[in-house]
């Protein structure tokens, strides 16, 4: 009996032009898909935080920067007389090395740092203080005077070798980093160094430049707001830094109610007894 014929005619083979517009489609989901990866790449702020009571902290959010990045500029403007010209920082949710430069390249008088951090070092008991209302103490990879911290919590953490926490003690048991910015510079998987208007100074950013620790120093300068709400609104910065900054904007709002709360009650005192207050 005849067999069948086996060979392919034309009429089954693809088109010279159908081959063209599947490759035209191939290609278009893989520049889609690298599209998606680019994107991905820049995260984006669950919580836009304003500035509501701070006498020296200024944030401004851009979305539609020329780099179409999402960002939040942050100008930290210390008090009259400290000698300290205004800090200038970016946050960004973007990881790669080129969107990183490209937000860089906008703000090129700031430090950009990409958030959340995933290591830092704090130089007092205030900042310790935010990170642990924010329950982000275990971010710690240096803190100096382990033992002025009144948390039990945050101390016994520090203080288990297996938290690999490093201490820059003096002999008295106390010391701290002051303005030795090379031992902060040798601390290991650090993103941002929190600072204070006293590691600063008039000089002080030539010293932590030359420490190679510019691009990490964020200076948390709540000592200078001139209210119990502008030194608790640092919340938001630190929130900001750690990826809590929805957090951090409910921790404020709860502590400005009572603050209200507790302003309305004493301004219907008949009597006002002083207080010594070493702040």
């Amino acid at each position: 009996r005849t067999l069948p014929n086996l060979t392919r005619t034309r009429d089954h083979e693809p088109t010279r032009s159908f081959r063209v517009n599947i490759m035209r489609v191939v290609i278009a989901l893989f520049a889609l898909i690298a599209g998606v990866a680019d994107a991905s790449s820049c995260g984006i702020f669950s919580y836009h935080s304003e500035v509501e009571s701070s006498d020296t902290l200024m944030m401004h959010w851009n979305s539609t920067s020329t780099s179409a990045h999402a960002v939040v500029h942050i100008v930290v403007t210390p008090s009259a007389g400290r000698g300290v010209a205004p800090q200038k920082y970016v946050l960004t949710k973007c990881t790669s090395a080129a969107d990183k430069a490209e937000v860089q390249a906008e703000y090129s008088d700031a430090v950009v740092i990409t958030v959340p951090v995933k290591g830092l070092t704090a130089i007092d008991t205030v900042q310790i203080a935010l990170l642990d209302t924010l329950d982000k103490y275990t971010l710690l990879r240096a803190y100096p005077q382990p033992l002025l911290i009144s948390s039990t919590v945050v101390r016994t953490w520090i203080l288990n070798p297996d938290h690999l926490v490093e201490s820059h003690v003096a002999p008295d048991g106390y010391g701290g980093f002051g303005t030795d910015f090379a031992a902060q510079a040798n601390v290991s998987n650090v993103d941002v160094h929190l600072s204070s208007i006293f590691e600063y100074g008039a000089s002080g950013e030539t010293a932590y430049t030359a420490a190679g620790v510019r691009d990490k120093m964020v200076l948390i300068n709540e000592i200078d707001e001139g209210t119990p709400l502008g030194r608790a609104e640092w919340i938001k910065v630190v929130g900001l830094l750690t990826g809590k900054e929805a957090e951090a904007q409910v921790q404020f709002s709860q502590i400005k109610a009572k603050y209200e709360t507790a302003k309305s009650f004493v301004a219907q005192a008949t009597s006002q007894p002083k207080v010594w207050y070493n702040g």
